[in-house]
């Protein structure tokens, strides 16, 4: 008659330890759709945005009485980039779905802008 011999524990935690490094293999990156904005696109799109977002509030301080002063012109920005207004809003839908994804858009955003920042200082 067979009877089953114990497993060594070292085995067990072997095999357990295989089997979760291989269950939690590199994450693929999911392909951008084509009706959303590569990253680059985005990260420039967003700097001009917040660029003129920033002038904008500039000219406000310095105009208070001027309503036009505080107004942004999104569509220039978008003509700017070659692209459109709902390519913007569906790439923000996908993005803001995927924080992770936007999380590294706003880094490399604000790296520039803080670049641009220290070439103007100087």
């Amino acid at each position: 008659m067979l009877t089953l011999m114990p497993i060594p524990m070292k085995k067990i935690l072997f095999i357990f330890s295989a089997l979760l490094l291989c269950s939690c293999g590199g994450e693929k990156k999911e392909p951008v759709p084509a009706h959303v904005l590569a990253h680059d696109q985005m990260v420039k799109l967003l700097k001009d945005m917040h660029i003129a977002e920033g002038e904008s509030g500039v000219r406000t301080m310095e105009n208070i009485n001027d309503p036009a002063g505080d107004t942004v012109n999104y569509q220039e920005i978008f003509k700017k980039n070659g692209i459109r207004k709902w390519q913007y809003d569906s790439s923000m839908m996908y993005y803001s779905t995927r924080p992770e994804l936007l999380n590294e858009i706003y880094d490399q955003v604000i790296s520039e802008l803080e670049d641009g920042k220290k070439s103007v200082g100087k």
